[in-house]
């Protein structure tokens, strides 16, 4: 599960255990992180902190266009 954009990952479990969603398996969540903007967006988001830290699996997206000290 990637919770897209700037959404509230913390209840997606939740709601995926509802018996309507019976037949999904949770596995977990995945952060999409740019790196050139991420330093912006970590302290102008109040959810990107809060995806970051919920995630099973942090990605971090476009390593070629990033520079060593970014």
């Amino acid at each position: 599960m990637e919770a897209s954009g700037l959404s509230d990952p913390t209840n997606v479990e939740k709601i995926l255990s509802a018996d309507k969603f019976s037949g999904i398996s949770y596995q977990g969540s995945v952060c999409i992180v740019d790196p050139i903007r991420f330093p912006k967006v970590v302290s102008t988001a109040r959810m990107c902190k809060k995806q970051v830290a919920v995630s099973s699996l942090v990605l971090i997206n476009k390593c070629d266009m990033a520079s060593p000290c970014q």
